[in-house]
């Protein structure tokens, strides 16, 4: 998976985990990257990214498309290509995403063990 790509995978995780409610999905699966391929017997193929959809698209194994275009994909392509695959995502997964590392700095707010000074922004 390229850099563009892998900074949606996080947020598509997060998204599935709490769009479970305990029962398993209807036999969907998520590619992306460039080597994986579909399975033989999967309901619904969701393609995440130009490399995947380009080297899958016409694959025989896909019984039910579900494209998500783009280099990088777009967070609201993602966010449509979920609900059609019966994964019910919280709108507020992604909303704000430009503010979502700020979840992760209060971790370290004062944390003795982390030292600021070894950090920038240029």
């Amino acid at each position: 998976m390229c850099t563009y790509c892998s900074g949606l995978n996080g947020i598509l995780l997060s998204g599935i985990k709490m769009a479970w409610k305990g029962e398993p999905f209807d036999n969907i699966e998520i590619l992306t990257g460039k080597v994986m391929t579909p399975t033989p017997g999967m309901n619904k193929t969701i393609l995440v990214g130009q490399c995947i959809y380009n080297a899958n698209k016409d694959d025989p194994n896909i019984n039910e498309l579900i494209a998500v275009q783009g280099c990088p994909p777009s967070v609201e392509e993602l966010q449509k290509a979920l609900k059609p695959a019966g994964i019910k995502v919280p709108p507020y997964i992604f909303k704000n995403l430009d503010k979502a590392p700020m979840l992760f700095m209060g971790r370290y707010q004062n944390n003795p063990e982390f030292e600021e000074s070894f950090y920038q922004i240029n």
